[in-house]
């Protein structure tokens, strides 16, 4: 099983242990058809099943990666991976050098792949920022909560906010995780509520600071890629 999968898999473990008293969880493989609103939603599938439901969320993943322009290689190239989801990454142990295109959580799960199948070479990891993720802290700090907190609407006043609130809570290992708890519950909110032009500057100059902050990794995975980054297996650039 790759991190990714694990990690999914004791989610989805604490979900199903937890579930509140009276709620029932049913899992169904088909494909949905229609999705028809009313005062309720009427779902129906490919192989002619229907649901009712009060509220419907649609989780459709993240679309495959393109290939990458001014690139051409045939799909047939073991060389290339374009999306190492769809299938177990196998790198010829002759291969000295592996060039992981991305810092986010893919790029750890394929890291880590590697180097626990035995990959002696060395990997490279690219980005824009040259960014890896961010842990879950060993030892979770703890913010008092703001009481009287009010999430702004816009985007400037969003980043004085929480620019002062690290401020007031100063974390010496530099987490900040308890921060952005505060504004968690509003984030949906948030995005739906800003101006094209907004959200446009955020994509342009914030987005990888939060993803960075937000996409964290469990602690002793992120001491793993430490580890590799100083025996020189695992190089980040920008």
């Amino acid at each position: 099983d790759t991190y990714m999968d694990k990690y999914l898999k004791e989610t989805y473990q604490k979900v199903i242990a937890n579930l509140p008293e009276g709620f029932e969880l049913t899992i169904v493989e088909d494909r949905v058809n229609v999705i028809l609103r009313n005062n309720s939603y009427h779902i129906r599938t490919e192989n002619g099943l229907t649901f009712q439901s009060e509220n419907t969320v649609i989780c459709t993943g993240i679309e495959s990666p393109y290939g990458l322009p001014g690139i051409k290689y045939s799909h047939d190239d073991p060389r290339i991976i374009i999306n190492p989801w769809n299938k177990q990454v196998h790198i010829p142990s002759e291969n000295n050098v592996v060039m992981v295109i991305g810092t986010g959580l893919t790029m750890v799960d394929t890291v880590l792949s590697l180097l626990n199948a035995g990959f002696k070479g060395k990997i490279i990891a690219l980005s824009k920022h040259g960014q890896l993720p961010m842990a879950h802290p060993e030892h979770k700090q703890n913010a008092k909560p703001s009481e009287n907190f009010c999430a702004p609407e816009d985007l400037s006043s969003l980043y004085s906010i929480i620019k002062q609130r690290i401020k007031e809570h100063p974390d010496p290992q530099g987490w900040e995780e308890p921060i952005l708890e505060d504004i968690r519950p509003y984030t949906q909110q948030l995005w739906f509520n800003y101006t094209k032009e907004e959200k446009l500057r955020f994509l342009r100059h914030l987005q990888h600071l939060w993803s960075k902050l937000r996409h964290r990794i469990p602690f002793q995975i992120f001491l793993q890629l430490n580890g590799a980054i100083e025996e020189k297996k695992l190089e980040q650039n920008e």
